[in-house]
This record gives structure tokens, sequence and C-alpha cells, in this order.
């Protein structure tokens, strides 16, 4: 009977420690199947004690019976637990080969292009293929389907590998700017003052600016005068928007935020 409490303290100990270990790395597809193959082994092993105990009377099964249950619990939210953590693996290695296949398109290299393309599809492929996605995950699934597509557009030479690398860049203004992201608020009313920037409504552009948090209004100072530089304030605030959605600032040419507005305005058109 001692032996099967001991065996049960050291369920509930094991199960203890690897909520530790979760802590210390990243949880890779590699780590991942390693980590649920032991909650499936510790799983075994709480119905073995739990068989034993039944077998040596009321007495251990009642001492080993509050172990079993803390460990059950805990086992159902490791799993829980540990398929987050990978997906957030996931999204991050995403959020990177991103980055790498907008490094190479702006390197204009069809080799370097052409890896960096299949690299992220695996990637997108592993992660949706396996996974149910949180609504916060798609628009960047969303996002890096639209990059793969304009890329293999440009590696078949139906357009430039910058446009491809704007298309995508546009594409993610247009869904702030339209609202696809609406808890995002900051970000909203700094495309929304760009806007007003862009159609010279001079008069809400400035009271709006005057309304955005401070840090915002500082960061946009150090760049431009909202009073005398229209042009300046409307690219450093998408730029300001930019860096928040996705960690990067970026400064569009004015013949891309020309063409950018344009198409936002053509969009409006065609949803109302």
């Amino acid at each position: 009977m001692i032996s099967i409490i001991r065996r049960s303290h050291n369920l509930r100990n094991q199960v203890y420690l690897l909520e530790e270990t979760l802590e210390e790395q990243e949880v890779t597809p590699h780590v991942r199947v390693k980590l649920f193959r032991r909650l499936e082994q510790t799983c075994k092993k709480v119905e073995c004690v739990r068989k034993n105990a039944n077998c040596d009377g009321e007495f251990a099964e009642a001492q080993v019976t509050e172990d079993l249950k803390e460990v059950e619990e805990k086992i159902v939210n490791l799993y829980g637990r540990i398929d987050s953590l990978s997906v957030a693996y996931e999204i991050a290695l995403i959020k990177k080969e991103i980055e790498d296949l907008e490094t190479c398109l702006n390197a204009q290299s069809s080799a370097r292009v052409c890896r960096a393309v299949d690299s992220l599809k695996t990637h997108i492929f592993v992660l949706c293929s396996s996974r149910a996605l949180s609504r916060e995950d798609l628009p960047l699934i969303a996002r890096a389907k639209l990059l793969l597509k304009n890329a293999e557009c440009a590696l078949k030479g139906t357009i430039s590998f910058e446009q491809a690398r704007l298309n995508s860049v546009k594409r993610a203004f247009q869904e702030e700017l339209l609202g696809k992201d609406e808890d995002d608020s900051e970000v909203m009313e700094l495309f929304e003052v760009a806007d007003l920037f862009y159609h010279h409504q001079m008069a809400d552009a400035l009271s709006r600016f005057h309304m955005l948090p401070k840090k915002y209004q500082m960061l946009v100072r150090k760049e431009a005068d909202p009073e005398k530089d229209c042009f300046k304030t409307i690219q450093t605030l998408i730029a300001i928007a930019h860096e928040i959605s996705y960690g990067e600032r970026h400064l569009l040419s004015q013949e891309e935020i020309c063409t950018l507005f344009a198409e936002l305005d053509q969009v409006r058109k065609e949803t109302h």
C-alpha cells in the first residue's frame, strides 16, 4: 500500500516537473511530440496505479484518489498549453519567414526567393494542417499566403520583385484601414488621421492628430511638422502603424502612398 501511495506522489511530481520544463524551452514540433508521448505514458501509469489502489482496499484507494485527480487535471491543462506554445513557436517562425522572403524580394534574387517561398510554404502547411488557428493568427496566415502568391508571380515574370513585395505591404495596410482588425484601435486611428491628411481635410486632420496619444505625436514631430509637411506626416503615420502591427517600420515613397490610397478609395466604393 505504501508503494502505491508513493507512486501516486511520484506521478504528481512528474507532471509538475514537466510543467516547469515548459518555461525553459521552445516547443518545436519535435519537442511537442516528445512531450505528448510523456503525457501519454503518464496517463497509462495513472490507470495502472488506480487499478492497483482498487485492489489494495478502500484506504489505499482514498489515499491515492486525490493525487490522481490532481495529476489528471494537470495533464489536461498541459496538453492544451503544449499545443498553444507549439502554435506560438510556428507563428513566430512564419513571421520570420515572411521577413526573409521580403528581404529576398528586395535583393531581387530568383534563387533566394525560390528557397524562401518553399520554406514559407512548408511552415504554413505544417501549421494549418495540424492546428486550429485562433482568430488573432488568421490575418498573419492570410498575409503570408498573399506574399507567396505575389512572389510566385514574380518568379514567373508577370510582375516585378519589388511589386510583389509592395502588393503584400499595401494589402496589409488596406486591411488595417478598412477595419479588418478591429481590436487594434490605435493602428486604425493612425491610418484614419493619415487618410485625412492625404485627402487635404486639414482642419479635421490636425484636430484628430492632436487627439492621438502623446507618444505618437512626438514620434511624428521628430520626422515632420504636421502643419507644414503633409506628405512626411502621412509617411510617418503609416510607418508607425506598420511598426505597431508587424514590428518593423517601413517608409513608403510618395508614389506608393498615392497608389495605396487610390486602391483604398476604390475598395471603399466597392464595399458601400
